[in-house]
């Protein structure tokens, strides 16, 4: 069997993200929270302004659910239109509900566990630098294990 190209490269890749998971990790662990920000246009007040807004959006959550979607998707074509029809249904009520319940979720207990973390907020952050450092040294370890077999 013949590896395609992108395959030959994963030996090299695997321990340089490995050694950067653990700078980023000692990085946030000794200076605090690293920030990359990009920064977003500004929201139209207007109805095509906030469509266009949400249009925006939707894609960039496309990375997240698309996956998924498409599996649920492939699956239920198989289905006829009826079942197709169901599924597709079950899938769209379910994110949507999932979708309510976690932006209800999130204002509701916002102000409750932003008050209580603060007070916390430089144990945090080391903690991530410590769990950021130990997936490096994971990484760096399955990249050991994979070059030594």
């Amino acid at each position: 069997m013949r590896r395609r190209a992108g395959w030959r490269a994963i030996p090299v890749i695997e321990p340089l993200v490995g050694v950067a998971l653990v700078a980023l990790g000692l990085l946030v662990f000794w200076k605090g929270a690293v920030s990359l920000s990009v920064p977003l246009p500004k929201r139209r007040s207007s109805v095509l302004g906030f469509g266009l807004f949400g249009a925006g959006y939707a894609v960039a959550a496309t990375a997240c659910v698309l996956p998924v979607f498409l599996s649920v998707a492939l699956q239920a074509v198989s289905l006829g239109v009826g079942g197709t029809i169901v599924v597709l249904a079950a899938y769209a009520g379910t994110f949507g509900a999932l979708m309510l319940a976690a932006t209800i979720a999130t204002a509701v207990g916002h102000d409750a566990l932003l008050s209580r973390m603060t007070a916390h907020s430089g144990l945090l952050t080391r903690a991530a630098g410590v769990a950021i450092v130990l997936a490096g040294v994971a990484q760096l370890y399955v990249a050991w294990q994979i070059s030594a077999a």
